[in-house]
């Protein structure tokens, strides 16, 4: 059974449980009840801020959060220009697990994204970081809030989605074109599946059959409606597969992204992954809000070293134990290209 989300400037008589909510979820000996409700009924404004409820079929109360222009818990320093801040959610315990937090993580986005702001952000810790990265947050900055000493990570979700759309036109560079995967991309796929790394880094099966095959392509068909990024195949001028190439956006809330190739082992050694990576990059600075994409090699892998660098990307340093690969903590070397 899904509540119906109300405005709480419009519905007043509801302040004091939203209030209530908050106080059993947060309050203690110095922020009584009244505390609460001063606090939510400021809140309830008309524009900014704003409060709204989840109201069950009997008038019950199972929710509320707050969008305003700042975070009063943080400091200006803490809260770096950022705006707007969703605050205040909170789901009565009866009511937890039965998807009322992402309802409301969903309204107060789209109140966001209606007054033409680009990102919206959360201050919190504890278990509720894993709950916001669920909905789509990506992590910005961590830090001990000085007003109280506690852990405290900030976390921004982009409201523009369309900003993420499919290129109408192929990405290309030199004898390369990124499209999206298709059905005859199988024996292309079983090919990098035989290669003994890539299943290790990645989501393909080691020695895919045609069925694992299939499976994964359209799970890369899939990414960009996941907001993961874009999964593109590497193809030649004539359309032949050559393998596979990746822009991963989670961190694009911070101007960031993540590049990833793979070229089949039958075509490797033409310096047709820096043609990929190339045409990647060049997309990527298509994507507003992009200024940096990163790209992660281990120290040993010598070609891939040259093909960033080939590519534009500038070594910036080496990450120790930085990622876990085929069970074991492995070294990553961090190159970058800048916008």
């Amino acid at each position: 059974m899904t509540p119906r989300l109300v405005d709480l400037a419009e519905h007043p008589e509801l302040v004091g449980a939203v209030a209530e909510l908050r106080w059993r979820a947060w309050g203690d000996a110095v922020q009584d009840l009244s505390h609460w409700v001063a606090v939510t009924a400021r809140e309830a404004g008309h524009d900014l801020p704003l409060t709204l409820a989840a109201v069950g079929p009997d008038g019950d109360v199972w929710g509320g959060a707050a969008l305003d222009r700042t975070d009063d818990g943080l400091s200006d320093a803490e809260r770096a220009g950022r705006t707007p801040w969703l605050l205040g959610l909170v789901v009565a315990p009866g009511h937890r697990r039965q998807e009322v937090g992402r309802l409301l993580v969903s309204a107060v986005h789209a109140e966001a994204a209606r007054r033409a702001h680009l990102r919206l952000w959360v201050a919190t810790g504890g278990p509720a970081v894993a709950f916001y990265r669920r909905c789509g947050f990506v992590d910005a900055e961590t830090f001990v809030l000085r007003s109280t000493g506690e852990p405290t990570t900030v976390l921004g979700r982009l409201l523009d989605d369309s900003t993420l759309v499919w290129p109408e036109v192929a990405p290309t560079w030199g004898r390369v074109r990124l499209r999206a995967f298709v059905g005859t991309d199988v024996a292309m796929v079983r090919e990098l599946a035989s290669d003994p790394y890539l299943p290790l880094i990645g989501s393909l099966p080691a020695d895919a059959d045609e069925a694992g095959a299939e499976a994964w392509i359209g799970r890369q068909q899939g990414r960009l409606d996941e907001g993961v990024g874009f999964s593109f195949c590497v193809a030649d001028r004539y359309d032949e597969p050559l393998g596979s190439a990746g822009l991963w956006t989670r961190g694009l809330v911070g101007g960031r992204a993540t590049a990833g190739y793979a070229i089949r082992p039958s075509a490797r050694g033409r310096g047709l992954a820096v043609d990929a990576l190339r045409s990647l990059t060049d997309f990527g600075w298509t994507l507003p809000g992009l200024h940096r994409i990163e790209l992660y090699v281990e120290p040993d892998n010598v070609a891939s070293r040259r093909t960033a660098e080939r590519a534009g990307y500038r070594w910036e340093g080496r990450l120790r134990r930085h990622q876990e690969i085929g069970g074991r903590r492995r070294d990553m070397d961090l190159y970058a290209a800048l916008r």
